[in-house]
């Protein structure tokens, strides 16, 4: 979920800039959810803060997880990732929330393929 700094350069965009979209792009086999689904325990430094931002993710997928490889659960949690994120945005941002509403702006979620290059809109 994106931090006050994160959304106030968005808002910025969307505001000043005329910005008319806003993408959420995760990707395939990405390195921070395989973190946050192998974590166990407490972790040190600064890790921890962007941890805690992707667990309800993983936490998501985790629960969903029956019969799925940890490859899968990674690549669904990857997917909540982006869900998750972009309703944040608009949960916590105003600014962006507002113009959303009046249609001037799109949130729009998309998963990056690493392999093909394909973006992929959910």
């Amino acid at each position: 979920m994106p931090d006050p700094i994160v959304l106030g350069s968005m808002e910025y965009a969307v505001e000043h800039l005329g910005s008319p979209l806003v993408m959420v792009l995760g990707h395939e086999r990405c390195g921070a959810v395989t973190s946050a689904v192998d974590a166990r325990g407490k972790t040190e430094g600064n890790i921890s803060s962007f941890l805690r931002k992707i667990m309800p993710a993983v936490d998501k997928a985790k629960a969903e997880a029956k019969g799925k490889s940890r490859e899968e659960v990674i690549e669904q949690a990857a997917d909540y990732n982006v869900h998750l994120t972009a309703e944040s945005i608009i949960t916590h941002s105003p600014v962006v929330r507002q113009l959303v509403k009046e249609g001037k702006v799109k949130v729009v979620k998309a998963k990056y393929d690493l392999d093909s290059g394909k973006v992929t809109l959910y």
